[in-house]
């Protein structure tokens, strides 16, 4: 691929998508996706990005509501990205989140 800089996997590995924003950089081909980004209603293809629903986490059953957040919360520490499905709650209720 001609203008491409091909790096050696364990410094892709190395570094995280966010260091090469903070240093203004673009990130590498091997994190960019293309066509096969799922679609909002979650038909598509399938992927691996973790997809959160808003509405689990305000779930009257404590259980699923703490399993959703565990997935955000895993989802922030290790993607720093995620889909978010349900997007009806209200502004206020969002900004909690």
């Amino acid at each position: 691929m001609a203008g491409v800089p091909v790096l050696a996997a364990e410094v892709l590995l190395s570094r995280r998508v966010q260091e090469m924003v903070i240093n203004g950089e673009e990130p590498q081909p091997p994190y960019v996706c293309g066509k096969d980004l799922p679609s909002a209603d979650g038909s598509g293809p399938q992927s691996l990005i973790p997809i959160i629903d808003l509405s689990l986490i305000s779930s009257l059953e404590p259980s699923t509501a703490q399993e959703e957040l565990q997935k955000l919360s895993s989802a922030l520490c290790s993607w720093g990205c995620f889909l978010v499905h349900d997007l009806s709650l209200y502004d206020a209720k969002l900004a909690e989140i």
